[in-house]
């Protein structure tokens, strides 16, 4: 059943990532002034799975953007190197365990719509 619904969306992939893609540069753009954002490489085309921000108050941050109706999430909330089963190999990695506790995702799905990207981007040009 996967392998049959991933074959109907294969023909609007190009699509979907050229738009997400587009999303992305519009918010480094719009927003690499007031957060830490991604970097895209001159060497390679970032497909932005997730787009990520960084903000030291992140937690509050994200309520005031749940207020306003944006959506966030928090995808790697406990660093890989402190579950049980990888313990045992690393002791402290500082910057990462930082990072875990300031980072977060804003929507960037290709069927956002031009006023809705630009909405998002005026909340957190606000909320900064």
């Amino acid at each position: 059943i996967q392998a049959k619904v991933t074959q109907v969306k294969l023909p609007f992939l190009k699509k979907w990532l050229t738009r997400k893609h587009e999303i992305g540069t519009y918010y480094t753009e719009q927003l690499s002034m007031h957060y830490i954002t991604p970097k895209e490489m001159k060497w390679g085309k970032h497909t932005y799975y997730v787009y990520v921000l960084q903000h030291p108050y992140r937690d509050k941050l994200r309520a005031k953007l749940a207020d306003a109706g944006i959506g966030t999430g928090i995808h790697y909330n406990k660093p890989i190197h402190l579950a049980p089963a990888y313990k045992q190999y690393t002791k402290s990695l500082p910057i990462t365990e930082k990072l875990s506790k300031d980072v977060f995702s804003i929507p960037i799905y290709p069927h956002l719509k031009d006023a809705q990207v630009e909405y998002i981007v005026k909340k957190l040009k606000e909320l900064q």
